[in-house]
């Protein structure tokens, strides 16, 4: 399986200090439903790739570092459209988190 593609009608262009870059919605990509337009979202910039891009995502909670020994497979209960967007989970303080797969993620 792979994961949902988003149509360009679904991301947006953002100027983020005098760059223009397309910024896809995390949410549709793992098919999540939109989040109510009065909640705070952001725009994570990313680098390396051949074109400015972003994703817009709910929450920027902290910084970690991750031994790759602590890296598990994503959860059996995750649909599997979802799961193929990641290339694992770590557990961190704040709970399980997972470590999306930006090659995939960012086919567009």
């Amino acid at each position: 399986m792979a994961c949902r593609w988003i149509s360009c009608a679904r991301s947006r262009t953002s100027r983020i200090r005098g760059e223009i870059l397309c910024a896809l919605d995390v949410r549709a990509i793992l098919g999540l439903p939109a989040q109510a337009s009065s909640e705070a979202r952001f725009i994570v910039a990313l680098r390396g790739f051949a074109d400015p891009l972003g994703l817009i995502v709910d929450s920027i909670a902290d910084i970690y570092s991750v031994a790759s020994s602590d890296i598990d497979a994503p959860p059996a209960t995750w649909p599997v459209d979802r799961a193929a967007c990641f290339t694992g989970t770590v557990h961190v303080p704040a709970g399980l988190m997972g470590l999306l797969d930006l090659q995939r993620v960012t086919r567009v």
